[in-house]
Formats: structure tokens, sequence, C-alpha cells
């Protein structure tokens, strides 16, 4: 009975056969199904990188921008000193890798170890720059055009009816230029890094002239710092463009301040008067301030930590002082006519007429680079602070180092 029981049960068995059929198509199956959750995967990473780009598009760069980037930090040069071959500065201004230099006639880009990898033809009358991290604006200020260049070609040349009076550079590329406009005050148009399709600004005489602006971090705002004249007196007006709702909202009036400069920390901008520094954030206005005391800045140079070093003028007499990210003052040391002013982690460096001057943060003189020629400039990099003077590039050294 037990034998035909089992022989009855192994005669319902399916063949052999068929239990290899259902094998495969089960392992058909399955193929399927994994590329059905790879074909999902590669759809959801895809949509996190679109919405990552939407999100962050001004902190990352362009493909071209970052073979450029890699290229500059492989190259391998000289280093300082340089000769420019510019005789008078007129401006120079960090980038990635190094640094753009400009002159009345022509300009270049060097890397942070002193390789030239461009030289530019300014070929304007009134040449002036504004750098971004990759890239920067060379135009010609009261002229109709500009030519937006990256560390080692052109990228674009633009034109327009109305004199060009401000350019300003944003850090993943944005650009936004102020011209002249017969109908109002001044014209706003704030660009994508592809140039195209700005965003539009018609200022009144209510609203005044920008004299300053600045880009966000993300390029989501612009801050724009005016000047305007009502009843005898000089209005500031500070702005903060929306460039998402395109929309501007009115920030800080002040009367008798005339903006010097506009510079972004993390969300908080600090923006130069010529009667004091105020650092504000959209929400809660202005955070903190300076008050200069009838002293003129000459100039001020500040750190990424919020640290500030301001060289101030009374006079004949100038005096330098530390302020810490909350603008208390730590410091206030007498020192000589000084023309310039750069702050590092390390120290603070004062140019004069004749030698660059090292302090210690807590203002103690530390030494002094004697010069040959008149100093024109300073600029603190990763690597040091690079001083310029009769048309070479140098670096900032304590004399006694070098013997």
């Amino acid at each position: 009975m037990r034998r035909d029981r089992r022989r009855s049960r192994t005669m319902r068995e399916p063949p052999r056969k068929h239990k290899v059929e259902d094998l495969s198509e089960v392992r058909t199956r399955r193929k399927k199904q994994k590329i059905r959750k790879l074909m999902l995967w590669a759809v959801l990473l895809a949509v996190l990188i679109v919405w990552f780009i939407a999100q962050n598009s001004t902190m990352l760069i362009s493909a071209g921008d970052f073979v450029e980037t890699l290229r500059i930090g492989t190259v391998r040069g000289p280093g300082y000193p340089q000769d420019t071959g510019i005789s008078e500065l007129y401006q120079w201004q960090k980038m990635t890798g190094g640094f753009v230099i400009l002159g009345q006639e022509n300009g270049a880009f060097y890397t942070d170890n002193g390789v030239r990898m461009r030289s530019i033809q300014a070929g304007y009358a009134r040449p002036t720059i504004s750098a971004g991290d990759t890239r920067f604006v060379l135009y010609n200020r009261g002229g109709t055009e500009l030519r937006v260049e990256s560390r080692s070609k052109n990228l674009y040349t633009q034109s327009y009816p109305g004199g060009i009076l401000l350019c300003e550079m944003g850090p993943g590329g944005s650009l936004a230029v102020v011209t002249e406009d017969p109908s109002y005050t001044a014209q706003m148009l704030v660009y994508p890094s592809s140039m195209e399709k700005p965003l539009t600004w018609k200022l009144t005489s209510n609203e005044g002239m920008p004299l300053c602006m600045a880009f966000s971090p993300n390029e989501k705002k612009l801050a724009a710092v005016t000047l305007s004249a009502t009843d005898g007196k000089t209005v500031s007006r500070l702005y903060l463009l929306d460039r998402s709702k395109q929309e501007e909202k009115l920030v800080d009036t002040r009367e008798n301040s005339v903006p010097l400069q506009a510079e972004w920390l993390g969300d908080t901008l600090i923006v130069a008067y010529n009667n004091g520094i105020a650092a504000y954030q959209e929400k809660k206005g202005v955070v903190a301030q300076f008050d200069l005391n009838g002293r003129t800045l000459t100039d001020f140079s500040m750190l990424p930590n919020g640290r500030m070093a301001l060289l101030l003028t009374d006079g004949a007499a100038s005096e330098m002082v530390l302020l810490d990210k909350n603008m208390k003052e730590t410091c206030r040391t007498v020192v000589e006519a000084g023309r310039g002013i750069a702050l590092t982690k390390t120290g603070v460096y004062l140019y004069t007429d004749a030698s660059v001057i090292c302090y210690t943060l807590e203002g103690d003189y530390a030494w002094q680079m004697p010069c040959d020629l008149r100093p024109q400039g300073l600029l603190a990099t990763k690597n040091g602070v690079l001083l310029f003077q009769g048309g070479t590039v140098q670096e900032c050294v304590d004399p006694e180092s070098e013997t």
C-alpha cells in the first residue's frame, strides 16, 4: 500500500523538464526585476542630481571650468617675483587657483605658483574688472561693451545701447550689469552664468544709483547699495534683490553715508560706508555696526570668519583697528601713514609709500620690508601676501628670514 502511494505521488509530479523551464522563467523574471530596479534607481539618481544642481548651481562649475581648474592646479611654476609688464596697477582680485591683474592697457591671470596662464589686452579707455571664482568681467566704465572671461579664454562679449556704469560677477558666474537708461535713473540686468534671459530692474530717482553690488554665496540674492540726493542730503539705500521671486526689498536707509563696498560672509552682508561699517541679515536688518567717528576709511580687509582690519586716517595720522566677528574692537594701533592693508590668519600687513610693515593679530610690530619702488597694492592669497611694485609681483616676507 505504501509503495502504491509513493508511486501515485511520483506519477502526479510534473516532468523534470517542466521544472527546468520554470526555473528559467524565474531567473528571467528576476533579471527583469533587477533591471527595472536599476532603471528606477538611475531615474531617482538623475532627479537627485538635477535637484542638487538647481539648488546649488552657483556652487558648481561647468565641465570646462572644472578641467581648467584641474589644469591650473597641476601646473608647477617658478614662483615669485614675476614681471607683469604692467606699469600702473588698476586692480587685482583673487580667483580659484590664482588671481587676475589689470593695468591701463593689459591684464593677466597668474596661478598661485606664479605662472602666467593668460595675457589680456584691455582695449578700453577706462578698463575695470570684477572677478568671481572661475570667471571675471572686463568692461569699459562709461562704454557700451563688456567681456566675460574665464582664466583661459573669452566666453562672451556683450554690447548695450547705454553706457555701462557698474558690473558685478558672482562666485558661480552670474553677472549684474548697471547701464544708463533714457527713461530711468539706471537699468540693472542680472544674468545667469549662461548670459541668457536676464532679470531686469528699472531704478528711479527715489531708489537711486547703485554704487556697489554683491551676490550671495549661492547667488540667489543680490545686494545693491544705491545713492541719491534728497533735500540737499545724500541718502544711501540697501536693497536685496530676490532672483527667484523677481522682487527687491529695502533693508536699510542711511543719510549722509556713501557706500564704498559690499561683501557677503555666509548669510550676512557687510557694507563699508565712508563713515562706518555695518553687518546685515535679511530678516533682522542691522545686526552689528562700527562707527568711524569722523575718521576716513582708507582701506579694510576681512577674513571668512568675520574678523576685520581697518586702516583709518585722521589728517596726517593713521590708525590700524582690528575687529572681531561681532565688530567689537579688539585693538587700535597708531601706524605709519598707510595706503592699504591686508589681513591674514597669522598677521596684518600694511603698505606705505616706501615699505611693507607686518603686525601681529594683537597689533604689535613684527617686521618691516623696505621697497625699492612705491608699493601699489597688497593681495592676500592662500600661499601668503603678494605685493605689487614697479610692475613686479613679489611675496611679502620678513627680510631676516631670507638671510
